[in-house]
Order: C-alpha cells, then structure tokens, then sequence
C-alpha cells in the first residue's frame, strides 16, 4: 500500500506541473498580445498627432502668404532653419526645445508667384523614421485687376 500512495502523489505532482506549465504558457502569450496592442496605440496615437500637426501647417501655408512672419502668427513654434520651416515637438506632442524634442516637422516651402509648395514630414528623432510625408501645392487664384495690369 506504501508503494500505491507514493505513486499518486508523484502522479498528482506531474499533474500538477502540467497544469501550472499550461497556465504560464498562457500568461506568457496574453502578456505578448497586450504588449503588441499598446505598441500598436501608441504608433497609431503618434500618427493621428502627426497628421493633425500637418494638416495645421496646410491650413496655415493656405491662409498666409508663406512667410516666416506670416506663418509664425498661425504655428508659433515654426522657425527657419536654411530655407526650411522646422517645428520640434516632445512625446506629449507638445511644441518644445530641440533639446527636448522627440518628433520634427521639417517642411521645405517654395513661394513662386501664385503658388505655394510644401514638402513636409515628420520624424521621430529616436529611431529617425519617418511617421508622416506628404507634398502640399495651393494655387492663388489672380484678381482681374492683376491680369489686366
């Protein structure tokens, strides 16, 4: 009889490390999935900030004549960096330092007569991707009093 009840309870100890093997086999994959899931809001967060920022700058190169002067009056954060407008933004996607930023809207803007032309992009300054880049063109339509002069 001895011998009988040595054996369940080896039986009932495998058991019970099969068990406890299936459970973190589980755990392992649900912790897996719920860290994809947060990497996959936060990109998706970062790309709704990114459009909302370049849609800003659109309607700003729009309704201005595409100076710095007249651009700064609507984006307060842009500056001039060699002919190209840059506005850096820290994780929070609020404007900042260069020191402190995490994400660059650079736009490289031509100004020719009646037309307006933007590239811009943003990048994520820690693994220098690229989140967002589109190319802007605004035509300005010419008063009569301009074509007949």
């Amino acid at each position: 009889m001895r011998h009988t009840r040595g054996t369940k309870s080896s039986l009932f100890l495998i058991e019970f490390m099969i068990v406890l093997f299936f459970f973190l086999l589980v755990t392992a994959i649900c912790i897996q999935v719920f860290v994809r899931a947060y990497f996959f809001s936060r990109e998706s967060e970062n790309l709704s900030h990114a459009q909302t920022i370049v849609q800003s700058f659109a309607e700003a190169l729009k309704g201005s004549d595409g100076s710095i002067d007249s651009m700064q009056e609507l984006m307060p954060e842009l500056s001039l960096n060699g002919g190209n407008y840059e506005a850096w933004y820290d994780s929070q996607w609020e404007p900042c330092p260069e020191k402190e930023a995490a994400f660059l809207l650079s736009a490289d803007m031509n100004v020719i007569a009646t037309e307006k032309r933007a590239d811009l992009s943003i990048q994520q300054l820690y693994n220098g991707e690229y989140l967002f880049e589109i190319q802007l063109h605004f035509h300005t339509p010419v008063s009569k009093e301009v074509i007949l002069s």
